[in-house]
């Protein structure tokens, strides 16, 4: 093979080399910027478990962490925070954060705890939500909770 590739002149060589790139260039474009995403089967080996979608309509979720029964919290990357109540995805965000979302940057995390002091008005139910997640001020990236 290597004694094929030196008895072409350059110009063999470069029409071949531009006809390989007219062919992959454009598979590589299609791959890395098709807006529909192919989605392998969803198999389960245990018969207890069934996939089931619960709520659509959300921009890249990163995160959910449940309030109640009824409730959700989901987290998109780009900084929303998002409210499923009984199954239904609530049309405004509860709380949009600044956030940085290059590459695998953006709001990540959440967590709910409930409140377990007694005596006081937290007890009364109160749950505290944090988050995490990648801000940008001033060019320096910092992740906060």
């Amino acid at each position: 093979m290597i004694n094929q590739i030196k008895s072409l002149n350059k110009r063999t060589l470069v029409i071949v080399v531009i006809a390989s790139l007219t062919v992959i260039i454009p598979i590589v474009y299609l791959i890395h910027n098709s807006s529909t995403a192919i989605a392998a089967p969803l198999i389960t080996k245990d018969p207890n478990l069934k996939v089931e979608t619960v709520v659509t309509g959300l921009s890249s979720p990163t995160s959910m962490a449940f309030i109640d029964n009824t409730n959700l919290l989901v987290l998109e990357k780009s900084g929303q925070v998002r409210l499923v109540s009984n199954g239904v995805l609530q049309g405004k965000p509860v709380l949009q954060v600044s956030v940085a979302t290059e590459s695998e940057r953006g709001l990540l995390g959440i967590a709910i705890l409930n409140s377990t002091k007694t005596g006081t008005a937290a007890a009364n139910n109160t749950k505290f939500v944090f988050l995490y997640y990648t801000e940008s001020k001033g060019g320096d990236l910092r992740n906060r909770v």
